[in-house]
């Protein structure tokens, strides 16, 4: 399967976006955060194959167990096929050398949806974050779980909107969507201020903090930054039941793909245009199906703290 690739100036705009609008939250590039407080289910009997990409952590050295220290690592997975897209990590086990538990309750699960994704290892990749290991603790012992993949060929047909543009600023209708509780909406420089600043207010800051005049106009009027760009579309996509699984901008004619989502924060959609030369004038969203999720159980080992 192709991979899409972001332009590199594509690429750094939405880093720096990201980190100029939320300074202190989530930004374009980094994981959603995890939600799930409840305890994952049980391991499939079906494996795969995982590894650490890559670790890093804070600890402090005066004390044995740190709560303010975490562990980060990107763990990389072995699809069952390469069409199948990743969407969450469900922890069973995390454990350090000292036999102390890792598990942070607030972040037991990891999705993985509305990633910016650089590389194509990118795509079986999931970072997930663990608490901070015991000062005199030399290595994690075990990380074991559950990986969610998606399978696109056992999945709902993805809802395409053509008429995007004509409802700037307002919730496309759309009774697909309608029926899995998502709404769209695309936000544009001409509508934002009339329209799309009150939309984006209120799904990223929520009902009490959008009506504060101050703090919704410090957070979102940056925004309109980001709605004039030309290598970037914007959309507000309020998901509540976490029906997405990915969105995809289409030219007027045809199935290749030429802008791939991304959310920074949430419900915020960035559609990073792989193709200057295209029109995208179709958005497609893939949307989760019971019988599309494949699970797979996954263990790793020895791992070596620095």
């Amino acid at each position: 399967m192709k991979f899409p690739r972001i332009p590199s100036h594509t690429f750094f705009f939405l880093l720096a976006s990201g980190f100029l609008l939320f300074p202190g939250g989530p930004t374009l590039g980094q994981d959603p955060s995890p939600e799930s407080k409840s305890p994952a289910t049980a391991i499939p009997e079906e494996r795969t194959s995982a590894s650490v990409a890559y670790l890093s952590e804070s600890r402090s050295r005066r004390a044995d167990r740190d709560p303010s220290g975490s562990t980060s690592v990107t763990i990389r997975f072995e699809a069952p096929s390469e069409e199948m897209e990743l969407l969450r990590v469900e922890l069973t086990k995390a454990s350090d050398s000292l036999g102390n538990d890792l598990i942070n309750p607030e972040k037991i699960t990891a999705d993985t949806v509305g990633r910016m994704q650089v590389t194509e290892e990118d795509r079986t990749e999931a970072r997930v974050s663990l608490e901070a290991a015991a000062r005199e603790a030399t290595s994690i012992t075990e990380i074991s779980g559950t990986v969610v993949f998606h399978d696109p060929s056992e999945a709902k047909k993805p809802v395409v909107i053509s008429d995007f543009r004509e409802y700037a600023g307002e919730f496309v209708p759309n009774e697909a969507l309608k029926e899995a509780g998502v709404s769209v909406a695309f936000l544009n420089a001409e509508t934002f201020d009339e329209k799309g600043f009150k939309l984006v207010s209120k799904l990223v800051l929520g009902e009490t903090a959008s009506e504060n005049a101050e703090i919704a106009s410090a957070t979102v009027a940056p925004m309109k930054m980001m709605v004039s760009m030309p290598t970037t579309l914007a959309f507000i996509i309020d998901d509540p039941n976490k029906q997405i699984v990915k969105v995809e901008g289409l030219g007027e004619e045809g199935d290749e793909v030429a802008g791939t989502g991304i959310e920074s924060v949430k419900g915020l959609w960035i559609l990073a245009v792989l193709d200057q030369e295209v029109t995208i004038s179709r958005l497609r969203l893939h949307l989760k199906s019971a019988g599309a999720e494949v699970a797979r159980g996954f263990t790793i080992k020895d791992i070596s703290l620095p």
